[in-house]
């Protein structure tokens, strides 16, 4: 299968704060794209734990098979994923239904589907691509106690995958 051809849907919830949209369909897109994540480890920036994947290589290769189209489909909330959820599987279409274990308020956030070819993306035709609406949630910065959106300090504890 030649992935030019194809294309991978993602729906997210658009009652979530822009920031968490973001991260949860990334979520759910890895999660369908790698389904068999290395282990991660916990380690200080010591060194400790070098490696980036548990492979030999540390590179992760898709070949020559083209790449997909992603489509981004806005949802207004989590019924409404819910209800998108039935239709794929009513229609058998493989995805990954992505809920967020650290925020357990966040729940059901996010569906990522597998490549899909022209008939299966007719079947999903009527779904609206993602358009910014505003929130009406205070979008949050994040914050590591230095500048907005910078690198934590390089005594801070990270994950590195081994």
């Amino acid at each position: 299968m030649n992935l030019d051809d194809c294309s991978v849907y993602l729906f997210v919830r658009q009652d979530i704060p822009l920031a968490q949209q973001l991260v949860q369909s990334n979520h759910a897109l890895l999660m369908m794209a790698w389904p068999e994540l290395p282990v991660c480890t916990i380690a200080m920036d010591s060194g400790a734990a070098s490696s980036i994947f548990a492979s030999s290589t540390n590179v992760v290769t898709l070949g020559d098979h083209g790449h997909p189209n992603i489509i981004l489909i806005g949802v207004p909330d989590v019924k409404a994923l819910e209800r998108v959820k039935a239709k794929l599987e009513r229609l058998q279409i493989v995805h990954y239904a992505w809920r967020e274990p650290d925020e357990p308020g966040l729940g059901f956030t996010a569906i990522a589907t597998a490549p899909l070819d022209k008939p299966q993306r007719n079947q999903l035709h009527s779904y609206r691509l993602w358009k910014y609406s505003g929130s009406s949630e205070k979008e949050h910065s994040v914050s590591n106690g230095e500048v907005d959106g910078s690198s934590p300090s390089p005594s801070a504890t990270s994950l590195n995958c081994t």
